[in-house]
């Protein structure tokens, strides 16, 4: 795999320490470097460009290139000062690394993107890069959250404070951690002890959610639907996490097949907005029985789950979390020869009744189960079948 990389910054030590410490056998790494705006324009219209690095005061391009290269990772480097002027760039700008920068975490941000285009193609990258330029911007809050959280080191303290900014989310966090989702026997009204309870990734995938559901702004019907994914997404999370334990006894496996079924579905929530899209799929399902996934591919030429696995990326979830969710419908194409995040994801998600069946018709999945063979798990269907049994009769997130 290629991945090329321009520096636009007045000094070039950026450039100098990346291009040393960018060194992996699986990956080629190009970093090219421009003094300003205008070398940076000229490089970008000769070169195939992955990621543009340049300080948020430079950034005065970055709109423009964002539209023109919708590809294009842009990654601004901050000064505590600028705080204020992050909101304005958060339209085109995936992702904000504090000065004096440190090169580890700008080559952890790097090479987490390079996975991404690894699990998923760089034909649905491009694809995918497009679409995600018709989305809104999430609130500010929601990044500086997750900026928090991908430190080395993360101050629950501090994240405490920012989600205790933004009411709507905070409400939803305390909701959701006194919901039987997570079965506490303990009523907890504090942010800081919720998020001590929940975990960072956890915390990560409810602010994520929550922050969808602000910008929704569609007609009633459609966040009643926004709130019945919720309640679904839940359900899958319980229901994937509890048949990893069944066939593994791994919590921490158990845990990341919860966080994937959570967030299965965020890629729809993300095109919710989109009234457009809901009418088209409606009218290819209603002429010719498919299932959605097939029915989004057929219109767009990707799917919501591509897209939201594509939107985690490049907010810092694990290559484990986004295979699955980028890949639960059709698992067989992965090279997987075990029970993982993945497989949890698959079956989780055929066994629970799909919330968006009712507003349109499109045929239910089914276990793939040539793929479950190669794993030697076909007698475990009925296994599976109760366990859902018992998630599905008592185990629905309250709204």
């Amino acid at each position: 795999m290629n991945i090329s990389i321009l520096i636009e910054d007045e000094q070039p030590y950026i450039h100098k320490s990346l291009k040393t410490c960018l060194i992996r056998e699986d990956i080629h790494y190009q970093v090219l470097y421009a003094s300003d705006e205008k070398a940076a324009q000229d490089i970008l219209q000769q070169e195939k460009i992955d990621f543009f690095i340049c300080p948020l005061a430079l950034y005065t391009g970055g709109s423009r290139f964002f539209q023109q290269y919708p590809e294009l990772i842009c990654i601004a480097l901050i000064k505590d000062y600028e705080r204020e002027a992050v909101v304005n760039s958060l339209p085109y700008v995936h992702h904000f690394i504090n000065e004096p920068i440190d090169i580890d975490t700008l080559k952890q941000y790097i090479e987490r993107i390079a996975n991404i285009r690894h699990i998923l193609g760089s034909d649905i990258i491009c694809r995918l890069c497009t679409r995600l330029n018709d989305l809104p911007s999430l609130p500010g809050i929601v990044y500086q959250v997750i900026d928090e959280l991908s430190l080395s080191y993360p101050s629950i303290a501090k994240i405490s404070r920012l989600i205790e900014h933004d009411s709507s989310i905070a409400s939803r966090i305390i909701q959701i951690v006194n919901s039987p989702a997570f079965g506490l026997g303990n009523r907890v009204h504090n942010i800081e002890q919720a998020i001590a309870l929940l975990g960072l990734d956890m915390t990560k995938t409810i602010v994520i959610y929550a922050g969808i559901n602000n910008y929704l702004h569609s007609p009633a019907h459609i966040l009643a639907t926004a709130e019945s994914i919720n309640n679904n997404s839940f359900t899958i999370g319980n229901l994937a996490m509890r048949i990893t334990l069944s066939e593994t006894g791994n919590h921490t496996l158990a845990q990341q097949a919860k966080i994937a079924g959570i967030l299965n579905n965020i890629g729809y929530m993300l095109l919710l907005n989109n009234p457009q899209t809901q009418t088209e799929l409606r009218n290819i399902l209603t002429a010719d029985k498919m299932t959605l996934l097939e029915a989004e591919q057929l219109l767009t030429g990707i799917t919501h789950a591509e897209l939201g696995a594509y939107f985690l990326g490049i907010r810092g979830f694990r290559p484990e979390i986004l295979e699955a969710v980028a890949y639960y419908y059709r698992p067989q194409t992965r090279p997987i020869n075990e029970f993982n995040v993945l497989t949890a994801l698959h079956i989780a998600h055929v066994l629970a009744p799909s919330p968006l069946r009712s507003i349109i018709p499109f045929k239910k999945s089914e276990f793939h189960l040539p793929y479950l063979d190669r794993l030697g798990l076909l007698n475990r269907i009925e296994t599976w079948e109760l366990i859902a049994e018992e998630v599905l009769g008592g185990m629905v997130l309250n709204s």
